[in-house]
Order: structure tokens, then sequence, then C-alpha cells
């Protein structure tokens, strides 16, 4: 097992964009509180069970993220040699070479799947599976079914669970929901005694402090709070079981089964989770200050600027987006992949293979952001040229206000739901976009786990006279829950934002 007092936290540049991202986020909700107009509508959002539900899975897949981006590397010397000394399987059929992942920079998420990682697959396997998927002709180590011969994979299941693995997984799956359960429950009994001491404080009467206790939680179960809290535990109660299982499955099989290479479905999948949330917010990020700058000066200030930021969004729309972001990634490439062992960017090498494929994944995100502002900047252009004929704008600039002031000051804000709607809406369409690029070939770089690439490499398997079908729909599954979690939470937040819908 991994001791995490041997290693020291190495972030990676993505790392500090996801670390951003976070501050970002919650430096908004803080800003959001303490405004009642911005409270009232965020309010309604999450009044709708579909909003709360959808704002607990996207939650849950930023805990994944967050986890995928704390990353350490070992503290002490990297052999110089690495060790090539043979282990028994797992399984007790065969013997493998442990991966030496010690001596490479890792995560919180890549240590909790250490066990599965350090054992090494050969091919493929299916889900749940004992054997490899294909047959061949080796009989020792291998399993016999309908005269042909399997091989025992090398991490799943043990010399005792051939003729019980129904029974184990059954007890594997029991253990992960009861887990689950206890977990929840504790966590309840926590918070209901931490309000019940808060009420006690407050010099309220025992009797009168568990009534009020049993009512707040009736009303919860009910359904008869507020905002829909009902909605959101069970969604998390569903969230923390089906987490706990796949947990306790992993530690003796390959629960989503393995690729071409042996690698585990389900770790993969879970690994591209921040690359999904990574290329979706950075993007965001990039795209916001072109779009909110030309936007708002070309409708503010007409004339002349605005019919040069209308050739400028114009040109960058009329060509095309897939044309457009392929020749500036191979331009990227050129550069980030140039021989020199002295060039780095912010302190990180490019002659470190996995600095070097971070910078060019974290170079596709801004690539994405600096071609896809004109549909925004489109809006905010034409919401401003609204705006500046306002009263309360002509009252600012009469009384000498700078431009600056007036658009920042009294504009900005009244175009604020116009950029959070599209940036919600927007945010679904880049994450489907990095796994169209992949699949073409000029999105994230093959040794960076993401869902375009399972998909890329899973679409020759099709083909195959034995369909390998598990690798593109776990890509599938995992890509699909997120983006629409993303949409549905959209609709919500557009229905509440925008002033044309009742």
């Amino acid at each position: 097992m991994m001791t995490l007092s041997n290693y020291t936290f190495t972030p990676m540049l993505s790392d500090y964009f996801f670390y951003l991202i976070v501050i970002i986020l919650f430096a908004g909700i803080f800003f959001t509180v303490r405004k009642p107009h911005l409270r009232a509508p965020w309010g309604r959002v999450f009044t709708r069970p579909i909003a709360m539900v959808s704002a607990v899975l996207i939650f849950s897949y930023m805990i994944f993220g967050l986890f995928d981006s704390v990353h350490f590397k070992y503290a002490g010397h990297s052999p110089a040699k690495v060790s090539s000394v043979q282990t028994a399987c797992p399984s007790g059929y065969g013997v493998y070479t442990p991966a030496a992942m010690q001596y490479r920079a890792h995560s919180i998420l890549d240590m909790l799947f250490y066990k599965v990682n350090s054992v090494s697959e050969s091919r493929y396997s299916a889900p749940l599976a004992l054997t490899e998927y294909d047959p061949n002709n080796i009989k020792k180590d291998s399993v016999k079914s309908n005269g042909k011969y399997y091989r025992r994979l090398c991490y799943s299941g043990a010399n005792d669970l051939s003729s019980s693995r129904l029974g184990d997984i059954s007890l594997r799956l029991l253990k992960g929901a009861l887990f689950a359960v206890v977990l929840v429950f504790l966590a309840l009994l926590i918070v209901y005694l931490c309000r019940f001491i808060i009420l006690m404080m407050k010099k309220v009467s025992y009797s009168d402090a568990a009534k009020q206790l049993s009512r707040c939680w009736a009303d919860l179960f009910l359904g008869r709070k507020k905002y829909a809290w009902r909605s959101a535990f069970f969604t998390f109660l569903v969230v923390i079981v089906f987490i706990s299982i796949l947990y306790q499955l992993s530690l003796n099989y390959h629960v989503l089964g393995t690729d071409k290479i042996g690698q585990d479905i389900l770790y993969v999948a879970l690994k591209s989770i921040r690359t999904g949330l990574i290329i979706g917010f950075v993007s965001i990020l990039f795209m916001l200050p072109f779009a909110l700058c030309f936007g708002l000066f070309a409708g503010y200030y007409g004339g002349w600027v605005d019919d040069l930021i209308q050739y400028i969004y114009t040109t960058v729309s009329s060509i095309p987006g897939v044309l457009l972001i392929s020749a500036c990634l191979l331009i990227l490439r050129s550069y980030i992949n140039t021989p020199s062992q002295a060039v780095s960017i912010l302190g990180f090498s490019l002659s470190d293979s996995a600095s070097r494929d971070d910078i060019q994944f974290l170079g596709l995100c801004a690539i994405l952001g600096l071609t896809g502002w004109a549909g925004l900047c489109r809006l905010l252009r034409a919401e401003s040229i609204k705006l500046r004929m306002q009263p309360f704008v002509t009252a600012s600039k009469a009384l000498g206000q700078r431009s600056f002031f007036v658009i920042f000051k009294h504009i900005l804000p009244n175009v604020l739901h116009i950029i959070l709607i599209t940036v919600v809406l927007d945010f679904s369409g880049l994450v489907l976009a990095e796994a169209v690029l992949t699949y073409v070939g000029v999105g994230v770089p093959s040794s960076i786990h993401s869902w375009g690439n399972m998909i890329n490499s899973a679409r020759f398997e099709l083909s195959r006279a034995h369909v390998v079908w598990w690798p593109l729909a776990s890509a599938m599954f995992f890509m699909f829950l997120f983006v629409l979690s993303i949409n549905l939470f959209a609709d919500s937040v557009r229905d509440a934002f925008d002033p044309r819908v009742d």
C-alpha cells in the first residue's frame, strides 16, 4: 500500500486552473448569498426538483474532479532501473510485474484505485469477468468453456471464487449498499445533533427543540420545504450507494471490464471526469474576457468601434470551427514538441512528457475558448445597444461618469443573466466538442484520460466478430449523465433568470 507521508504535494499546471475554478465557484456562492436580487432567482432555480437533482449530480462530478486534481509525487530517489521482480497474481493464477506507480505523480483518485492499477492485465475482459474475453490455446492458468480456453485474469476474483462468483458479487453489492446507508444515516445524525445543540444554546427548551427538529425533518421528507431538499437528499443517497457499490466491487473485480491494453475501464472513466470539467470551465474562462469586452464596447460605443468588432467576430465565425481549432492545435504542438530541453512554460519544463501533454491539453481549452466567444459577443452587443438608451445610463453620462464606469457599473450588471444562461448552456457543448475533436484526432493527448479518447479507441472494436462494447458504453454513460445534468440545470437557470419567461 502507498503511504502518504512518503509523498510531496506536486500540482500540475491544469491543477491550478481547477483550484481557480473552485475558488471562483465559492466566491460566486458567497457573493450571491449576500445579494438579495441575486439570491431570489437562484432560489427559484432550487425550488425545482429537477434542478436540485442535477445540482447534486454535478457536485458529485466536481468531487471526483477535485480528487483527481490533487497530485503527489514520491519524495525519495527514483530508482535508476525499475524492478522486474514478479509477484503472484491476486487471483492466484499466474504472476505479474507490479507497476512502479510510486515513482510518478498521481492523484488521490489514483491512490483510491491503487490496488487495481498496480496489477496489469494483458487484454480485454468483460465487466465482472474472471477470464479474458478472447479464447487462446494456452491451457496453463486458463478456464475451459465450450471447448475453448480462456486465460484467468490476474486481478479479478480468487482461487475459491470461480464457482461462487455470483454469491461474492451479491455479498459485495449488499455490503456496499449497507455501508452507504449507514454513512448517510450517521451524517444525518450528526446534522441533527448539531442543530439540536444550536437550539439548546439559544435557550430553547428540550421538548420545543425536539418538536422543531421533528417538524423540520418531517417537512423535508414530505416535500413541504421551500426548496427541493427531498429530491436532493434521495439523489445524494442514490449516488452514495452507487459509488459505494462500485468501490466494493472494484476491490476484487474489473467492474466495467478492461480495454485492449488491460486498463480498468471504471478507473479510466472516472479519470475522464476531470478532463471534461477542465474542458468546460477553462474554455469558458478564456472565452469570457473577449466576449464581455468586445460585446459591451461594441454595443456602448457604436460607430467605427462597433464596425471593427463586428468584422472581427464575423470573420472568426466564418471559418469552419474544426479546421480553425485543428490548425491552432497543430501550431501549438509544433512548438510544444520542440527538442530543446531548456524551454518551459510557467515553470513547467517541456522536456517532461506529463507536463508537455498537460500544457497541450490546456492549449486545447484556450483554443476552444478563443474560437467560441462570437456567439456570446453578439448577444451582449445587442443588449448593450438597448441598454445605452435607457434613462439611468443617460443620467450617469450627464453626471460626468467615465465610459468604463458606466459600462461596468450600469450595463454589465444588467446583462449578467444573459452571460450566466449562455455560459451554462455552452458548458455541455464544450464537453461534447472535446469528444468530437478527440475522435477526429486533434483533441486531448492520448496520455490523458478522456471520454473522447475512450470513444476513439473503442470505435474499431465494434466491427470485431465478438463486439467489445463496454468501453464505448461506459464512456457514453458517464458523459451522457454529466451532459444531461448540465442541460437540465441550464434549463432551470434560464427559466429563473430570463425576464421574458414567466
